[in-house]
């Protein structure tokens, strides 16, 4: 017994080195070299989260990685004056023997470039700062690049750029915020300032109105007017023909007016471009356009709808429309106000009682439209006689005069042969209204309800189609329309089908070796077209058929573990074997 136990163990010791040495066999070593030499490095693999910290080696560190894994490499001290240039992460497979980490050095470069005259402009002061340590100051000029040979900068950091002084008619620019790159191809980082002169130009506001007041800031989010050419807020004011004397430096500014008037939206951070090549310079302010317009889904639109626009209790004004959306007049409207719309409609029409909109303080990207949903009123869509049916009076008027006519019959012959013909007169409506109940108590005919047909099928996950289910179709009532069994090709399901109505589709049995589909599918009908839909019911394999179909890839394992369990029966069996030999030979 303890033999054969001993056997047992050695077998399952040889089993797990087996395992071991085959998980061992799916990582691979590969050699990250870095030139630079003592700088941190985490490595981080991307596919299980592992992080490794490393310290980087003359000649490169070894590092174990399973095949197919990706792994992403970061310098955790990168050292200044180098930069990469590019992310690090590389994917390891059977060629992958060494990473080379693309570090590299680079350098700081600065130009400044000319706008506006030709002429250049003297000589610009600048410094960079990080925080609050001046990092280096130079001098410059428009078309000069200065290269800072010995400015060690680290990727990624924040630094400020300032213009320390500029010529006269040039304009001092605030401080500037800028980020050295993480990644840089070549070995230059370039900055580019621009050398920006102000000058004098008339700019027209339009429409054209006096008394505008406007500001011009640098910055869309600034909270400060920004600077002219003698140090003032560029503030302005138009003047009788709507035009104002900017002194100003070539580029972009934000635009804001104080004023607001009738029929145009105020301006609020409006874009602007001060073109020193540009002689006439204006300021475009949007007019307020909103459109009115009357629309009838059972009918065309008569034409004859007067539009009347309120403000409060007050009438403002009148349009008619032809039929069409109508712009309303922008000189009544002002920004930010409420009015209200009401539409007078021509006789055999209806809609709602008012509208009421608010006019944006802004300009929206799209025109607005307000839209009256207008209705025929019942004696226009519906003349039908059933609305005015003869009065109850009429029938025992008739009775009345039948009963008469059978007593003195005789009589009425010789003497009232024209009452005779008055009451056969009054007879006449009597099967007219019978004929109008009947009317409107039939049921529509059969074949106005056009039949249609669909088409249901069964695939798996692969598009192949699948046979032997038992599919069913319901309708909305829970009733049977179809139930087959499913077979090569879609089958067509007819019967009962009608254009508009909803379908319940379901899967009664599974497929051999396929998952049933618990999920109801819920079908509508078109109402348009004469195609036949077609459904696709889908159905997943069973566990136990994909195994089946599974590759053997842990076929090894397999082997291994077999092996494992013949030397544990060999052993066995020779047991039993010598046992038996010594018993015989007792």
């Amino acid at each position: 017994m303890k033999k054969m136990f001993r056997f047992s163990v050695c077998c399952l010791m040889l089993f797990s080195s087996l395992i071991t040495a085959r998980a061992q066999e799916e990582e691979k070593e590969i050699r990250i070299c870095s030139p630079l030499i003592g700088i941190g490095l985490t490595v981080t693999d991307t596919d299980d989260g592992e992080e490794i910290t490393l310290t980087a080696e003359e000649g490169g560190n070894i590092l174990p990685v399973p095949l197919g894994h990706t792994i992403k490499i970061e310098p955790s001290q990168p050292k200044p004056g180098w930069i990469s240039s590019r992310e690090m992460i590389w994917k390891i497979d059977d060629e992958t023997d060494t990473v080379e980490l693309p570090l590299h050095p680079f350098k700081a470069a600065f130009e400044l470039r000319q706008t506006g005259p030709e002429d250049g402009p003297g000589s610009f002061q600048f410094a960079l700062y990080e925080g609050e340590t001046e990092l280096t100051t130079w001098q410059s000029a428009a078309g000069e690049t200065y290269v800072s040979e010995d400015l060690p900068l680290t990727p990624g950091s924040h630094l400020i750029l300032r213009m320390l002084s500029a010529p006269d008619g040039y304009i001092q620019n605030t401080d500037r915020e800028i980020t050295v790159p993480q990644f840089l191809e070549n070995d230059t980082w370039l900055t580019v300032s621009d050398a920006v002169p102000y000058e004098e130009k008339t700019v027209s506001v339009l429409p054209e109105a006096e008394g505008l007041h406007l500001s011009f800031y640098a910055e869309k989010d600034d909270d400060e007017v920004c600077l002219d050419a003698e140090g003032n807020p560029a503030e302005y004011e138009t003047d009788q023909d709507g035009t104002f004397t900017a002194v100003l430096g070539q580029g972009k500014y934000y635009v804001t007016c104080r004023e607001t008037e009738k029929g145009v939206y105020p301006l609020e951070r409006e874009e602007f471009i001060f073109d020193l090549h540009e002689e006439h310079l204006k300021i475009e302010r949007k007019p307020i356009r909103i459109f009115v317009m009357a629309h009838c889904d059972t009918a065309d639109v008569p034409e004859g709808i007067v539009f009347v626009l309120f403000a409060g209790e007050e009438e403002i004004c009148r349009i008619e429309n032809e039929g069409e959306k109508v712009r309303l007049p922008a000189e009544v409207l002002e920004a930010g106000c409420t009015y209200l719309m009401k539409a007078l409609l021509p006789e055999g029409y209806e809609c709602e009682e008012s509208i009421q909109f608010t006019v944006s303080g802004n300009a929206p990207e799209e025109d607005p439209v307000i839209s009256f949903e207008i209705m025929q009123t019942q004696e226009e869509t519906d003349p039908s006689p059933q609305i005015l049916p003869p009065a109850p009076e009429t029938i025992p008027a008739k009775e009345t005069v039948t009963e008469k006519k059978s007593e003195q019959k005789e009589e009425q012959k010789e003497t009232l042969p024209e009452k005779k013909k008055e009451n056969i007169r009054k007879e006449e409506p009597v099967p007219s209204r019978q004929v109008f109940e009947i009317a409107a108590n039939e049921p529509p005919a059969k074949e106005e309800i056009r039949q249609r047909s669909f088409l249901v099928v069964l695939k798996d996950m692969k598009g192949n189609i699948l046979k032997g289910a038992v599919l069913r179709v319901e309708d909305e009532q829970g009733e049977t329309v179809a139930q087959w069994i499913s077979e090569d090709g879609p089958h067509r399901i007819s019967d009962g089908v009608v254009p508009g109505e909803s379908y319940i589709i379901s899967q009664q049995t599974a497929v051999p070796g396929y998952e049933k589909m618990q999920m109801k599918i819920r079908f509508t009908m078109p109402k348009e077209g004469n195609d036949e839909p077609l459904v696709t019911l889908q159905n997943r394999e069973s566990e136990t058929m994909k195994n089946e179909d599974e590759p053997a890839v842990h076929g090894p394992y397999l082997l291994y573990g077999g092996a494992a369990s013949a030397a544990v029966l060999a052993a066995g069996m020779t047991w039993l074997l010598l046992r038996r030999q010594k018993k015989q030979e007792e």
